[in-house]
């Protein structure tokens, strides 16, 4: 039979576009359908979030041709610093005691987005930018998926093989009724960037609080990416309050290790849940990435999974 693709993947996010870029010399006939445009993805809040790249996570972007490009603006973790507010113990682990040069890499979200967007359309994959599935239904031989493009009008294509990678709110995973366990955290993780007056010096901390967890991850300079975990009414509260208020609320549940704080980047609020879909397959349809689990931000681990998924299909 006759498809108009080999493979159809839907979601240009890192997880669907790392595939793109891992199958990109297989010989395949590959789309990429995306709901939004290049520039709704280049301005979308979400970009504003550090990511923690673990090694083996490096490995498999260097495999794919894109990490020299975004290395330069990658920062090295050259220690941890975990610890618990109120309490004596300290946890600290070095790079150089493991015997390796970084025990992780922190990025923003958008710099490594753009990037592999930049790389998929260097491509042969055909980018369908604006354009959602609005219908799917799995065959013997085939997947068909109606597509609705941005003016409104539709598209049928079949293939043998469709990826969801479309997120925590998959749109594929929803139309083939994938049952999934979801776990509210009760909480809302408010994500910023702050500049101090003390050198970062590659330390990444962990603080656990009352409130939940708090990470300042090293970047550029004299920043830190900034992961606080707090209640949904507290996250409310303190993405409202003046930046003074919010910075001194920090101030307090952070300490001055790093001397005084200041606001270098809007805050965003995230809420938080544990979501894991029951399956990964349903009749010639996989999903991937957020599609089918999504974690607290606490370990760092939602992408790091993610480029696993990638890596073992693009094997198979």
């Amino acid at each position: 039979m006759q498809h108009d693709f080999d493979l159809i993947i839907v979601g240009a996010g890192l997880a669907g576009n790392c595939l793109a870029l891992a199958l990109k010399n297989s010989g395949l006939k590959i789309a990429l359908v995306e709901a939004n445009s290049r520039e709704q993805l280049r301005h979308s809040p979400a970009g504003d979030r550090a990511l923690a790249l673990a090694a083996g996570t490096v490995e498999l972007l260097n495999d794919l041709g894109a990490w020299r490009g975004v290395a330069d603006k990658a920062t090295a973790i050259k220690h941890i610093h975990v610890s618990d507010r109120g309490h004596f113990g300290k946890t600290r682990l070095a790079a150089e005691d493991q015997g390796v040069e970084a025990l992780g890499y922190v990025i923003v979200a958008r710099d490594i987005e753009q990037h592999m967007a930049d790389l998929v359309e260097k491509t042969d994959t055909v980018c369908l930018y604006q354009t959602r599935v609005a219908g799917l239904m799995s065959g013997r031989d085939a997947v068909n998926v109606s597509l609705k493009q941005h003016d409104g009008s539709s598209l049928n294509v079949s293939a043998q093989l469709l990826i969801g990678a479309d997120g925590g709110n998959s749109t594929v995973r929803k139309l083939l009724e994938i049952p999934q366990q979801v776990t509210e955290y009760g909480q809302t993780a408010l994500v910023t960037t702050v500049q101090s007056a003390l050198p970062h010096r590659n330390i990444a901390f962990e603080r656990f609080t009352e409130f939940g967890p708090l990470a300042l991850l090293p970047v550029a300079g004299k920043q830190s990416a900034v992961v606080w975990t707090r209640t949904h009414e507290q996250a409310e509260t303190l993405i409202n309050v003046s930046d003074r208020e919010f910075l001194a609320e920090l101030q307090n549940c952070f300490g001055y290790r790093l001397g005084e704080l200041k606001l270098a980047a809007p805050r965003r609020a995230f809420p938080l849940s544990l979501i894991r879909a029951e399956s990964m397959v349903s009749g010639r349809t996989v999903i991937i990435g957020n599609a089918v689990h999504q974690l607290h931000p606490v370990a760092g681990q939602g992408f790091n999974l993610g480029i696993r998924d990638v890596a073992l299909l693009g094997k198979c």
